[in-house]
């Protein structure tokens, strides 16, 4: 058997140490002897402990963040070369800042869900995201759903990146209101 336990130690610590033990039989089968180890495993189990809650804390930033989080993956062609990308994983947000459902934007390549323009423009800028390894950040209008975006994208590991936008369309209305008043200030003040 293999088995985890829990020891307190005379100081109040908490230990784990990893049994393992192997019976010994005779000829006969009858167990006539029990070998084993003992491990103490405290170490990788505070270790895990805090991988779980860095993991839970960031599972929480994902899912509850008010910016769209996607997580992509660049493909190339045979030279290298980003041909398209595909939408791997999107926080609850996505979609919404999208104007798009989750099932329309997961596991969708660019060239299928945008016209050839939007697709074109993305694939080039997230192709030197992942390139290079810089960070890029832009002002973008998403046009199949009347929308400006600010977008954020970075390079993760390999062909994989991250995007990550909101919807900044009802502050550049605003922007654009008060532009139009005070160009009409100007004009009646001349």
């Amino acid at each position: 058997y293999e088995i985890v336990l829990r020891i307190i130690h005379p100081d109040n610590s908490l230990h784990f140490v990893n049994t393992i033990c192997t019976p010994i039989t005779d000829k006969n089968g009858k167990v006539v002897e029990l070998r084993g180890t003992i491990q103490d495993i405290t170490e990788r189990k505070q270790a895990e402990d805090k991988l779980h809650k860095s993991e839970e804390r960031f599972r929480k930033l994902y899912e509850n963040s008010p910016f769209g989080i996607i997580l992509n993956q660049l493909i190339t062609d045979e030279q290298g070369k980003p041909v398209d990308f595909i939408h791997l994983q999107a926080n609850p947000s996505a979609p919404e800042h999208l104007g798009m459902s989750s099932s329309a934007l997961v596991g969708t390549k660019a060239t299928e869900i945008a016209d050839e323009d939007y697709a074109s423009y993305f694939i080039q800028k997230y192709g030197a995201v992942v390139k290079t390894g810089k960070p890029y950040e832009f002002e973008y209008y998403f046009n199949p759903h009347d929308r400006f975006l600010w977008v954020t994208a970075f390079h993760l590991i390999d062909d994989l990146f991250i995007a990550t936008f909101i919807d900044i369309t009802e502050r550049k209305k605003l922007t654009q209101s008060i532009q139009e008043h005070n160009d009409y200030i100007e004009t009646i003040m001349a």
